[in-house]
């Protein structure tokens, strides 16, 4: 019996089953490298996961929670064991953002553009405390499941509380505030400005927003002297308050006193912080008063009636021409007693102190005081003691005013005269008619 020997193969064959052969080896290898990086790859990824500063959970498609880190307990005070597939996400989410929540949540895994992937919530933890999260959410490719980080925000929202609390209180005090509080950039342009500011300079809120500089409201003539003042506020010169004159909007002139600090960020100058005052009503009352000063000088000075400033004591403060020329005070000395010079009384003196108007006549000046009236010659005078400034509380002070009425009281002896001599001619003219009726009188 003859014995079949093995079937052989073509050696064109031969050799591309074995190069098929080490492309399998080679695939074979080339997986198995692959499977090892993905699985190292798969334990980085779960030990970033699992060891990452932030909250990190994973979510189904149904809100169920399926992975949670160790971090997770630090915001929601679940262990991730209570978590995972036992708690949907929304089961620790605050009543009234999970619509906000589930919204984003199921809008993502439709279109993932079109819901934000970082958003701030509250979260309720297990002991029932609320806390502000701040998440950051991205799908896993894939699948539907997405990745949500979870960052305890809570300390900054307080900041931020506090902050537009802060910023309110400043608010509602700058408001109420008689002067005006207004803030502004390096450019000159208003940041801030209260109700008072708008209402005083007659800008709306619009115009506001629009932009308001402050260099439109200062005169040409005074732009030099605010741009070195700006200079000297960057420079640390500051706290000095300067009076100006401003433009409101219909371009009427105020008077203002602004004092200005200021505004520091980081070390830098951001700005100017100011508190300006309208004194427009102080300034024309000082006007008016020097006014009044400048007339009653002229009137001092001019007057032909003799003035003088005393104090409470009597001694003299400032004497006109005429009541130097009254009576011969050519120099006046500084302790002169013009109570003394009236020959006032103590008890006359305690008056005036209380306030009480004096008024007398007085003739020629005992010795002491000279006059200028020719030697020999009698002179009168009507004195008047006006107190000032007794109602103030203040130590006061006396206006006296003096006039020579000589002339007047020797126009009132000579008509005193007259009028007696015109007396005595009728009352004899009346006792001479009366004899002539007495009966057996001598008629002719």
């Amino acid at each position: 019996m003859n014995e079949q020997k093995p079937e052989s193969f073509p050696p064109n064959v031969e050799e591309g089953a074995q190069n098929r052969i080490r492309e399998l080896e080679d695939w074979a290898r080339q997986l198995k490298t692959e499977q090892i990086a993905i699985s190292e790859s798969e334990s980085e990824h779960w030990t970033f996961f699992e060891n990452s500063g932030t909250s990190m959970i994973v979510i189904r498609e149904d809100m169920m929670v399926i992975l949670a880190n160790k971090r997770v307990e630090d915001i929601i005070g679940f262990s991730s064991d209570e978590v995972q597939f036992k708690r949907k996400w929304t089961d620790f989410v605050y009543p009234e953002d999970i619509q906000m929540c589930a919204s984003y949540h199921f809008a993502r895994r439709k279109s993932p553009l079109s819901a934000p992937s970082e958003y701030e919530f509250r979260v309720v933890d297990k002991g029932g405390k609320i806390h502000w999260a701040l998440a950051n959410v991205t799908m896993i490719p894939g699948t539907t499941h997405s990745l949500v980080s979870m960052l305890d925000i809570s300390n900054r929202k307080e900041m931020e509380y506090d902050l537009r609390e802060s910023r309110q209180r400043f608010k509602e005090i700058a408001d109420l505030l008689p002067g005006i509080i207004c803030e502004m950039d390096t450019s000159l342009t208003l940041t801030y400005i209260n109700e008072m500011g708008l209402k005083t300079f007659g800008y709306t809120h619009d115009d506001f927003n629009r932009g308001i500089n402050i260099r439109e409201a200062f005169l040409p003539e005074d732009l030099e002297r605010l741009s070195q003042d700006i200079h000297n506020i960057f420079h640390g010169d500051f706290g000095n308050p300067v009076m100006y004159r401003l433009l409101t909007k219909k371009r009427n002139v105020l008077n203002v006193l602004i004092n200005s600090a200021p505004i520091l960020r980081d070390g830098a100058i951001a700005g100017i912080r100011a508190c300006i005052i309208d004194v427009s009503e102080q300034y024309k009352a000082e006007v008016r008063l020097k006014e009044s000063e400048e007339r009653f000088r002229t009137i001092f000075e001019q007057s032909p009636n003799g003035i003088a400033l005393v104090d409470m004591g009597g001694r003299s403060i400032d004497m006109n021409p005429s009541f130097k020329s009254m009576f011969d005070l050519a120099e006046m000395k500084a302790d002169f007693d013009v109570f003394s010079f009236m020959g006032i009384s103590g008890e006359e003196r305690e008056n005036v102190c209380k306030g009480t108007c004096l008024r007398r006549e007085t003739d020629d000046p005992v010795e002491s005081r000279k006059s200028a009236a020719p030697k020999g010659e009698s002179r009168w005078f009507d004195w008047h003691v006006t107190p000032l400034g007794i109602d103030d509380g203040q130590s006061g002070s006396c206006l006296v005013q003096v006039e020579d009425i000589t002339s007047a009281k020797k126009k009132r002896e000579v008509q005193l005269i007259q009028q007696r001599e015109a007396t005595e001619k009728a009352e004899a003219l009346v006792a001479g008619l009366s004899f002539s009726k007495r009966p057996g009188s001598i008629r002719w």
